[in-house]
């Protein structure tokens, strides 16, 4: 019957503890490398918000001095003329728009199935993604709604600072989303409905 001495002056002990090490560095790294592409995901969905708002501001802030009701002879008129400029314009930023938060959406799947873990798996990712489509959707619908008649809408500034609200709320819910997955205690997991 061999005894631990042994073991331990034929370097069993040592192999193991090598072995365990290099486990040990090998998750760990990998763990710090999803987290750099998690975080590298994050500062491009930021980046793109900050892009749909700018081009929000840029819209309404443009299409504000047209602040004169049109009348119904002039509303046909812009609807039956699809070369007008305005239409062209509203045209261009309903494409730069759907294009962006099409983009998130997709960013936003992949941050999602990154952020997947044996260890957290007491995080709904289903339900943060059907939260986070839900405002983007909004942020989609309140950007382009009548914007092919500027015109039409009165308070052009609550349009642009609701589109700013709805930014940092989807932002702030990504935040708390990786708040909590690479938290290192254990927390309240927050409802994401």
């Amino acid at each position: 019957m061999t005894t631990l001495a042994e073991y331990s002056q034929a370097g069993v002990f040592t192999a193991i503890f090598a072995v365990v090490g290099w486990i040990f560095v090998y998750i760990n790294s990998r763990s710090l490398a999803k987290q750099g592409e998690v975080n590298s995901i994050t500062a491009s969905i930021e980046k793109m918000l900050q892009e749909v708002a700018d081009e929000n501001y840029k819209f309404w802030r443009d299409n504000s001095f047209n602040s004169a009701p049109p009348s119904e002879a002039g509303v046909e008129a812009a609807q039956q003329s699809p070369l007008s400029e305005t239409a062209a314009k509203s045209r261009l930023f309903n494409a730069f728009v759907n294009f962006r938060c099409n983009f998130i959406e997709e960013k936003i799947e992949y941050l999602s199935r990154k952020c997947e873990s044996v260890w957290h798996s007491n995080l709904d990712h289903g339900k943060f993604e059907s939260s986070i489509i839900d405002l983007i959707a909004q942020i989609r619908d309140r950007s382009t709604f009548d914007s092919e008649l500027p015109s039409l809408v009165e308070d052009k500034v609550s349009r642009v600072l609701e589109i700013n609200h709805l930014s940092l709320e989807l932002y702030a819910e990504i935040y708390n989303f990786l708040k909590l997955r690479y938290m290192a205690g254990q927390e309240k997991i927050p409802d994401f409905g």
